[in-house]
């Protein structure tokens, strides 16, 4: 039999509707991205996808700005904006998008966020999932190195980067050497990968250099003292690696490299020795934090040490981040009467007045986690989730 006649699907009319299909009503510290990117759905009269209508989104209030704001839906009537970063002060946000047409229900659709601080959202999992890593940021652009996951292939080489803009993953060049409980610093642009331990269970003094800009690493002089559980990070263009385990032993060393000369020099040695340390910079002076409730600044221009208030909560493998002249000491385990917490405490210390405040939890306790702060946000990647009894691949945001 001949069959005659269009069988094939009727076009989809003018749309009719502009709905809300996913990224209303959600929170984020200020001046960050929102996790899920505010997405509309437009249909016809009859509920069917219109492909090919042109919709806008632009931020209505707040401050704030949007990407990809000028977008099409696709063949399922689904359109999405790049991303939206929320405005500077803490309270409501709003972006509105709008179909093109006349006589479109719900048009525009409007999109709320609210804007917070003092507190902790979820943002994008790291592609892989490990523990005792390090991260560093460059550009805006944090870079996780390396740790380990038993459940996978152990110690690990593995390079993923963070884009806070947009809230996205993408996977580098791996490390050379494969290796957990390491540190990192970032000079000029490029990133520093100093010792730790590789899958044999060897303590390293390897140090490697990754260039984000061609995705390519080198190897550097080597630290004259290997060592895991230390703290790196950088003063005037010289990374010092502070503290850490030698074997079975904590060790007080102090180590500093000069990339311009690719050598190292032995600077004077903390009070106390400490493995599991924090370390970071303000404003020219180093802070070693932890390893207990040990706090203690070296000043690279005399060469001297000093002991600061200590931290009110003792803990080791955590992270301590400096954010506008403030140091934050967030997660880690803490030893609390012959027992292992894993606490998710967030205290911070202001060396102008050698105090110490306390903070909004993190979400969940975790140890061996590692923190960077970007743009005044703190971002803390990866660990031992207490509550999951896993090592996970979560990535939380704090805003102070």
């Amino acid at each position: 039999m001949i069959g005659c006649g269009n069988n094939g699907a009727a076009p989809p009319e003018l749309p009719a509707k502009i709905s809300i299909q996913a990224g209303n009503n959600q929170q984020a510290p200020i001046g960050t991205t929102v996790a899920i990117a505010p997405t509309v759905a437009v249909s016809d009269q009859s509920g069917s996808p219109v492909p090919n209508v042109s919709v806008n989104f632009v931020v209505a209030s707040g401050g704030g700005s949007v990407t990809g704001g000028n977008t099409t839906t696709n063949t399922s009537g689904v359109a999405t904006v790049g991303s939206w970063t929320l405005g500077p002060l803490p309270g409501t946000n709003t972006v509105t998008a709008t179909a093109s047409g006349s006589g479109i229900a719900g048009n525009p659709a409007t999109f709320t966020a609210t804007g917070c601080s003092n507190c902790w959202t979820t943002k994008a999992s790291m592609p892989t999932a490990r523990w005792l890593l390090a991260t560093e940021q460059v550009g805006n652009i944090l870079y996780a190195l390396g740790g380990a996951n038993p459940n996978i292939i152990g110690v690990l080489a593995t390079v993923e980067a963070y884009d806070p803009s947009t809230n996205t993953w993408t996977t580098r060049a791996s490390m050379p050497t494969a290796r957990q409980g390491l540190g990192v610093t970032a000079i000029n642009g490029i990133l520093y990968a100093v010792g730790g331990l590789d899958a044999a269970g060897n303590l390293l003094a390897t140090v490697e250099a990754y260039d984000p800009s061609n995705n390519i690493w080198t190897t550097k002089a080597s630290m004259p003292t290997a060592r895991t559980g230390l703290g790196v990070t950088a003063i005037n263009g010289i990374l010092y690696a502070v503290g850490g385990d030698v074997g079975g032993a904590n060790t007080a060393t102090v180590e500093a490299y000069d990339p311009g000369g690719n050598t190292w020099t032995t600077e004077a040695p903390m009070p106390t020795a400490q493995s599991g340390v924090a370390v970071t910079a303000i404003n020219g002076i180093l802070y070693a934090v932890g390893g207990g409730a040990t706090v203690e600044a070296y000043d690279p221009s005399s060469n001297t040490w000093t002991t600061k208030a200590s931290m009110p909560t003792p803990r080791g493998l955590f992270s301590a981040t400096s954010i506008n002249g403030i140091l934050y000491a967030a997660g880690g385990v803490s030893h609390v009467l012959n027992q292992f917490i894993v606490v998710a405490t967030v205290e911070a210390y202001d060396p102008s007045t050698n105090t110490w405040t306390t903070k909004a939890s993190m979400p969940t306790a975790r140890y061996a986690f590692a923190g960077t702060a970007i743009n005044g946000i703190l971002y803390a990647v990866g660990g031992f989730d207490d509550a999951a009894v896993s090592i996970v691949a979560t990535l939380t945001a704090y805003q102070p």
